[in-house]
């Protein structure tokens, strides 16, 4: 299979546009039904706070984006800043987080000096889920995971 990478400014109006853009590549790749609506939405949320934090920090340096597909699944980044992404008491990114953790099958927040990661993985055959999960939690059987590197 393969990968795919993007480079965005920190604007909210590009956020659509690469939407596409990472569901086009995906469809391409041979990834459909609710794997790809699930990518496409959680992609798009997770840049979204990204964007949204990057304002915060004042930085303009670009959201960096990468998809890689594999027979298995679908590994998606969401590279920006090191900003407010991570910070789980921030309702905002908080509800961004846990919408992004609803649809992967694993996510993981990392932040360090060099700017802050949002890994999700999203399994090809995908896992079947609650059609309503309880709000603010992360469904059964899927992973939710930050880590903060010391400075």
């Amino acid at each position: 299979m393969g990968t795919q990478q993007w480079e965005i400014a920190p604007q909210l109006e590009r956020v659509a546009g690469l939407r596409r853009a990472v569901a086009s590549y995906a469809a391409g790749q041979g990834v459909g039904g609710d794997v790809l609506c699930d990518l496409a939405i959680a992609v798009s949320t997770v840049v979204a706070n990204v964007v949204r934090s990057s304002r915060h920090v004042a930085s303009s340096a670009p959201v960096l984006v990468s998809v890689d597909v594999t027979d298995d699944g679908v590994l998606a980044r969401v590279r920006g800043p090191r900003a407010r992404t991570a910070r789980l008491d921030n309702p905002g990114v908080a509800l961004g987080l846990v919408m992004a953790a609803s649809l992967a099958g694993d996510i993981r927040v990392s932040s360090g000096s060099t700017g802050t990661e949002i890994s999700m993985r999203f399994r090809r055959a995908a896992a079947p889920r609650d059609p309503m999960p309880a709000a603010a939690s992360v469904p059964h059987g899927r992973s939710f995971s930050a880590e903060r590197e010391s400075v």
